[in-house]
């Protein structure tokens, strides 16, 4: 995030840190960062689906939901 302008990070995994991580800073960086992470992209499929990302006045949380 310091190097990019990035606005999120999205994934096709069940989670946003890697797999053995043992300390989960994506979840709580990211949002923290005011930027927005979208986990399990796999499900959603390659073409005609919309993804809302929005976020709720509550600190530490994001939504998102994919129409398809």
């Amino acid at each position: 995030m310091r190097q990019r302008n990035i606005m999120g990070v999205g994934v096709d995994t069940l989670s946003l840190d890697f797999g053995p991580s043992k300390d989960f800073k994506s979840p709580v960086t990211l949002p923290g960062a005011g930027k927005y992470g979208l986990a399990n992209l796999a499900s959603v499929p390659p073409s005609g689906a919309l993804i809302v990302v929005g976020s709720p006045k509550h600190k530490g949380a994001s939504r998102a939901l994919a129409l398809w």
